[in-house]
């Protein structure tokens, strides 16, 4: 990867024209700088699974893109200082998710990771079939116990999700609370120091489009600050009725929302 800003793609940026290409990924693909592909169709060398690690930087999968990428993620190491970083995914298939990883990390300072499926424009012709991710994978903020040791992460948002259109887990059974079938909004494990602290900080969702399955990772009660809440911004869910979505159920007052034109609740925080 180039540590530089960059933009991979591979019709004319000015123009649109061209012919779209295959680029194969041959290994792991590490971001070095803030990195966009975009109008490219994604082969895996000699049909292994890749992994994009947005390596504390900008990943944006834009329109155009086609083609699988097995595992998408944040990290692949422990965090200092203030991080903060947006993955984008708005077209092409992924078999996982992490928005940090599924390995356990340390996180001293302040960790704010933002993910965005789909785009303004697919979302406002109701067109969900240009992105799938998890269709028979996993969705989550972090499948591992991670560890956030600095108080100052106590009050900060950690773990932003907008869904703007694309299929999340389309293959999932619904009303099923296993957290692999879920929009999983936090990170598994209960994030303890040495000391007993945690500051996994806040968590957000945002629905504005596309399909989900279900969704789970809400309010804990081990200590930290937390105010999740859900926005609904006029869309009406696939699953519209309560019993056929399975929802944390600390989130469950949150997602009585099919028939608001625009809605926003959020929890107590708990001290």
């Amino acid at each position: 990867a180039l540590n530089v800003p960059v933009t991979y793609t591979t019709l004319d940026p000015a123009t649109g024209n061209g012919t779209k290409r295959t680029i194969t990924i041959r290994d792991n693909f590490t971001c070095a700088a803030n990195t966009k592909f975009e109008n490219v169709t994604f082969a895996q060398y000699n049909s292994t699974g890749q992994t994009f690690t947005a390596n504390k930087y900008d990943l944006m999968v834009g329109r155009g893109c086609t083609g699988t990428i097995n595992t998408v993620r944040g990290l692949s190491d422990d965090t200092y200082g203030i991080v903060k970083y947006t993955i984008r995914l708005e077209s092409g298939t992924f078999g996982t998710f992490n928005m940090i990883d599924d390995e356990t990390y340390t996180h001293s300072g302040t960790l704010s990771a933002k993910t965005v499926f789909g785009c303004d424009y697919d979302r406002a012709i109701n067109d969900n079939e240009k992105l799938s991710i998890g269709a028979n994978g996993t969705v989550y903020g972090a499948d591992a116990y991670q560890a956030f040791s600095s108080n100052a992460n106590r009050n900060n948002l950690t773990y932003d999700w907008l869904i703007m259109s694309g299929k999340v887990q389309a293959n999932k059974g619904v009303a099923d609370g296993a957290a692999d079938n879920c929009i999983y909004m936090g990170n598994v494990g209960n994030g303890n120091d040495s000391d007993g602290n945690r500051y996994q900080g806040k968590r957000r969702l945002v629905m504005e489009g596309g399909e989900v399955c279900n969704i789970a990772g809400g309010l804990n009660n081990y200590g930290n600050n937390y105010a999740n809440y859900i926005v609904n911004d006029g869309w009406r869910y696939k699953f519209v009725s309560k019993e056929e979505l399975y929802v944390d159920p600390y989130l469950e007052p949150l997602l009585l929302l099919e028939h608001l034109a625009t809605a926003y609740l959020s929890l107590p925080e708990v001290l």
